[in-house]
This record gives C-alpha cells, sequence and structure tokens, in this order.
C-alpha cells in the first residue's frame, strides 16, 4: 500500500509490512544438533608400540537416532618444508605413520536418549615417532570421531590432537652400564 508523499504510514500499515517480511522467518526451524562428542583418554599421553585406549562418549537427545557408521580413526601425519636459497623453490613432504579405523557400533544401530560410551584400543605402531612441532614441521596425531545417523542434526564429527611418543635408545640399555653423573653449580 503506497503512502502519499511526505506522509509517514499508519501504524497498521507498518504492522502489516512488518509482519509481511518476519513471518516468514520466524516458521524457519532452526537445526540444533541431537548429538554431542568427547573422549575419554586412559592416560595423556600414548607410548608408541603400546595401545591407545579411550572410550568414546556420545550424548544423544533424539529417541529417534539410527547409526549409519560411527567410527573412530587414528592419523598421524609428518610434515615438513624448506625453500632451496638459491633458486627460491618450495619444497614439502609428509608422510604418513598411523592411519587406523575402528567401527564404534554397527550400522542400524538405534541410540536412545541419554549419555553411551564406546571403547576404543588401537595400537600405535613401534616406528611411530613423538609428537612433534617447530617452524620447519610436525608430527600430529589426532583421533576423529564420526557419526553417520539418519538426520543431519544426529550427525557430528569431532577431531581430537593426541600426543604419542617414542621410547628413547636409552630405554634398551641396561642400568648397570649406566653411571651417575656428579653435577656441581660453580659460582663465580
Amino acid at each position: 500500500m503506497a503512502v502519499p508523499s511526505g506522509r509517514r504510514p499508519s501504524v497498521a500499515t507498518f504492522l502489516r509490512q512488518f509482519a509481511a517480511n518476519i513471518i516468514p522467518l520466524v516458521n524457519v526451524k532452526q537445526s540444533m544438533p541431537t548429538t554431542q562428542i568427547n573422549i575419554v583418554l586412559a592416560e595423556s599421553r600414548c607410548m608408541a608400540g603400546e595401545y591407545f585406549n579411550a572410550k568414546v562418549l556420545l550424548d544423544s537427545s533424539d529417541p529417534d537416532t539410527v547409526v549409519h557408521s560411527f567410527t573412530a580413526e587414528i592419523k598421524g601425519i609428518g610434515r615438513t618444508g624448506w625453500v632451496n636459497i638459491h633458486t627460491d623453490k618450495i619444497f614439502e613432504t609428509e608422510k604418513t605413520y598411523i592411519d587406523t579405523q575402528v567401527q564404534l557400533c554397527e550400522s542400524g544401530t538405534c541410540l536412545p536418549v541419554g549419555k553411551h560410551q564406546f571403547p576404543v584400543q588401537i595400537r600405535v605402531p613401534p616406528n611411530c615417532p613423538s609428537s612433534y612441532e617447530s617452524q620447519f614441521g610436525s608430527i600430529r596425531y589426532q583421533l576423529k570421531v564420526d557419526l553417520v545417523a539418519n538426520t543431519e542434526q544426529a550427525s557430528c564429527s569431532e577431531v581430537f590432537p593426541l600426543v604419542i611418543l617414542t621410547r628413547s635408545f636409552f630405554d634398551d640399555v641396561p642400568l648397570n652400564v649406566m653411571s651417575p653423573i656428579d653435577f656441581k653449580d660453580e659460582k663465580t
């Protein structure tokens, strides 16, 4: 409804226009997630060659959630890069040390409302190097938990960083061979 120039629209006209623009926005359903994932680690770090143990915690608020796939994946990747100072050419490389996936529950499982726990146990290969960060590269390990369910709201994915340590060669040296080091603090 047009208003003659110089006149303000009536309150009724303003409310009709406001309602016509706002009501369609109010009727749009916002999709809220109905599941949350977290993990509880058995240890704050895992040694290479040992088992990584954790519990995946799943909190579901939708009684109609049906699992299509629910997996946990440990991935460890080393990356580095450098620049050839003579040619300014950039070099990058990466190596995968572990990439293992386990299924946490069967496809078609109905998840009731509530909190659920799923154990995870994955053997970390003995040749995995320690977690590492520097300006020239990194070795990063992560646990990715991925839930694909019957609705978008019930599907979710989370990534958790992990610390992996390699045993030093000192672990293989017999204790009777090692001798204590005497250290004296010299005062000046």
